[in-house]
């Protein structure tokens, strides 16, 4: 059997039944006490009629009436006062649109250019290691003290170069971060521009 409980918010009595919330809440609802209201006084459970529910308050015609009317002037004096905004409000939507497409475009030409780079980088780093491989299998075959200083400088040529590619690597990679961070401020902005497009 379902207990329904009686809880006074909004002014109204509402019936709920209290299986039906989520945990949290639900131990939330059965260890608050109610809590003073500011504005008049403490709190008294009989401010509002125990015969009054929220259905009787919203079958109520006169309520009804009195929602309409209201809800009537709200919509005429927002279509009034908008027909004046909405001109510059386009033009302006229109400015954003225009910046948010700009400023992707650089982001995705920014974020290619820098993965190729990297990607190349990559390649160049693993040809030269390779080589630096393939000079010292040289250098311990000949197992002799005799060996030809040619080979030890292409050896320390080949870790300059590695080297190089490595800070290049780190370069690439900074700056990818660091149009990560300059572009995270701006997307707040474009994103919610394009989810008022949609909605």
């Amino acid at each position: 059997m379902i207990q329904l409980h009686k809880v006074k918010q909004f002014g109204l009595l509402w019936d709920f039944d209290p299986e039906a919330l989520p945990c949290d809440l639900k131990s939330r609802l059965i260890h608050s006490r109610p809590r003073p209201r500011l504005d008049a006084g403490p709190y008294v459970p009989s401010d509002i009629p125990a015969e009054m529910t929220l259905t009787d308050f919203i079958s109520d015609p006169w309520m009804i009436a009195l929602a309409c009317v209201g809800l009537i002037i709200g919509l005429l004096l927002c279509t009034k006062s908008n027909k004046k905004e909405r001109q510059p409000l386009r033009k302006r939507d229109d400015r954003l649109q225009t910046y948010e497409s700009v400023l992707k475009t650089m982001k995705r030409e920014w974020d290619g250019q820098l993965r190729r780079k990297l990607a190349d980088v990559e390649e160049r780093k693993e040809k030269n290691k390779r080589e630096v491989e393939s000079v010292e299998r040289e250098i311990t075959q000949r197992k002799t003290l005799d060996i030809p200083e040619e080979l030890l400088r292409q050896k320390e040529e080949l870790l300059k170069a590695q080297w190089r590619l490595d800070d290049k690597q780190r370069q690439y990679e900074k700056q990818l971060i660091d149009i990560e961070k300059m572009m995270e401020p701006l997307m707040p902005y474009m994103t919610l521009n394009t989810t008022r497009e949609v909605g």
